[in-house]
């Protein structure tokens, strides 16, 4: 099966631009636009848009997210659940799995830089040779 004759269309593009001695010179493309291919068996009706995924999470389950997160020891417990868990909302799993990771890059930059601090502090407990 071969594609109908104006199944793309070509669009001659013209630049210009400079040699690497600074004298201008013009470049041409020719641009070829392929059309698009709308996907089938997907539904964007109002009906499918109602599901658990795509409701935004309240305003109060936010308060009681950001309440659970002030208290010690829970805060840690409760973003690996939702950073783990399956049946999380999607803004909130991934809400927990960035908190966790900036976390863990903030632990490793205070180490990196205690030890760096340590290490300028006193030169003369470094190995010589």
């Amino acid at each position: 099966m071969t594609p109908p004759r104006d199944w793309h269309r070509k669009q001659k593009m013209a630049f210009r631009g400079f040699k690497n001695n600074g004298s201008p010179c013009q470049y041409s493309a020719t641009l070829v636009v392929l059309p698009v291919r709308r996907q089938t068996g997907i539904s964007h009706s109002p009906k499918n848009m109602n599901t658990t995924e795509n409701k935004p999470v309240s305003v109060g389950n936010w308060i009681i997210t950001f309440v659970l997160l002030a208290i010690p020891i829970v805060n840690l417990v409760m973003l690996f659940v939702w950073a783990l868990g399956a049946s999380t909302h999607p803004s909130k799993k991934s809400y927990a799995q960035a908190v966790l990771i900036v976390g863990v890059v903030g632990i490793v930059l205070a180490v990196a830089f205690m030890l760096l601090a340590t290490l300028i502090s006193f030169p003369s407990t470094l190995p010589t040779q």
